[in-house]
């Protein structure tokens, strides 16, 4: 289970987010879904532009994470959870053709997310921006006007040809999207 405590997580142009220096954000980049205008494109309009959402919440370990996608120029583009009182450099996790996912990690209260650009006229398009407890991102949690819980998955599996119940022996594929998430996984195996 995990709580995404962002607002507006697709939609960086929504009040939610209310730093905006030297930035531009518009909802007009195609998201991670392939929709058209799902996504936030956000544009320097000086040297370090900077958009952040402050949230209220108590002391814990924290995860902030994103999709990012370059639009336009090479400078330098970071990410923050503390406000911007250190800033993680991700020039070097995006690219202009694929959505990549940048996540930041630290214990904190009252985490302030956001991005900044270092070189006037840079834009990335961002979609999917998260902030929930923990030392590591999940899945995307889409929210609008409040923040979403989603409840943990619990998965079945076929055991006709892939569990010989006789032998002890069991069949199973599994791909991890980070090798981080290893810790974070459980797994019961046995017959009703």
């Amino acid at each position: 289970a995990a709580t995404n405590n962002l607002l507006h997580s697709r939609d960086l142009s929504n009040a939610a987010w209310s730093t905006k220096t030297n930035i531009t954000a518009a909802k007009t980049a195609t998201g991670l879904d392939g929709i058209a205008n799902t996504a936030t494109t956000l544009t320097a309009t000086a040297a370090d532009a900077i958009i952040l959402q402050p949230i209220t919440l108590a002391s814990a370990a924290r995860c902030a994470s994103a999709y990012v996608k370059r639009r336009t120029g090479a400078g330098t583009i970071s990410f923050t959870q503390d406000g911007g009182s250190t800033w993680t450099d991700i020039t070097s996790q995006i690219n202009s053709s694929t959505w990549s996912r940048v996540e930041i990690t630290a214990t904190l209260a009252n985490p302030s997310v956001g991005f900044k650009i270092s070189t006037s006229g840079d834009a990335i398009d961002v979609d999917c921006v998260q902030n929930e407890a923990g030392a590591v991102a999940t899945s995307p949690i889409v929210t609008t006007t409040a923040t979403v819980t989603r409840n943990a998955d619990s998965l079945t599996y076929q055991t006709a040809s892939n569990i010989d119940f006789a032998v002890g022996t069991l069949y199973c594929e599994a791909q991890f999207a980070s090798s981080s998430l290893v810790t974070r996984q459980a797994a019961l195996i046995g017959a009703d």
